[in-house]
């Protein structure tokens, strides 16, 4: 037998055991407390900044850009998320030190492309949302991300490619952009119809342009961003 009592405020489970021993009859007496449920993860800030997992992805080796090369055939379309080999590329392309100044500085949550994708609407509870170089993106993704009133887009070249996500092998396929299928722009959003500004890495004299839901930055500031404290204060702001 067994049921459920609440004790000072704690829930527990408790049973009845019965034990026979040749003639004698033992009946044991248990109650064991019932761990709450874990919470959901909480939202400590009014930003949130996406980690570009996707995008990390696809820069591994035997990944998308093997298959640009025409070193690996369309097999290398469809790449794990947490590969075993990480490489300078992945870093400079997954916006690393960027991620890791605006971790360090406690002003961001952090979610990542596949978070976005399964719950889009995790990003309106925001007031702000950061993109990084999240060049590659689902549909959903997109939607949430360009419906969305105040984005600061830090990367150029961001939402540039579609595809699509598999949570139970936790993969990702290209399905549409960066030449594939002949298309380069996979969404043909303005701001990267133009790839031009992702090759200023000088970041000189650098600006933030109109979007329709908020501003993109006119060069890749992976480097830039270290040392930056005006560029900064825009993205705390």
């Amino acid at each position: 037998m067994s049921g459920r009592d609440a004790v000072n405020g704690k829930n527990f489970r408790t049973g009845i055991v019965r034990l026979a021993y040749g003639s004698m009859v033992i009946v044991l007496f248990f109650a064991m407390a019932i761990a709450p449920p874990q919470a959901s993860a909480i939202k400590l800030h009014s930003i949130v900044t996406i980690k570009p997992t996707f995008t990390i992805a696809a820069y591994q080796p035997r990944g998308f850009y093997d298959y640009y090369r025409n070193t690996c055939s369309t097999r290398c379309l469809t790449v794990r998320l947490r590969p075993a080999q990480y490489t300078s590329d992945m870093d400079y392309a997954g916006s690393s030190n960027a991620l890791k100044k605006i971790e360090s500085l406690g002003i961001s949550d952090v979610v990542t492309d596949e978070q976005v994708t399964k719950n889009p609407s995790i990003l309106a509870s925001y007031e702000k949302v950061i993109v990084l170089h999240n060049e590659y993106v689902t549909q959903a993704e997109f939607d949430a991300i360009t419906r969305h009133p105040d984005v600061l887009y830090l990367y150029p070249n961001a939402l540039y490619a579609l595809v699509s996500y598999n949570p139970v092998s936790n993969t990702i396929t290209l399905q549409k952009g960066h030449g594939y299928k002949g298309v380069n722009d996979a969404f043909n959003w303005p701001p990267s119809r133009s790839t031009k500004d992702e090759y200023n890495t000088s970041c000189k004299n650098w600006q933030f342009e109109k979007a329709s839901n908020g501003s993109v930055l006119d060069c890749y500031p992976e480097f830039d961003i270290l040392h930056d404290a005006k560029l900064m204060s825009l993205v705390a702001g």
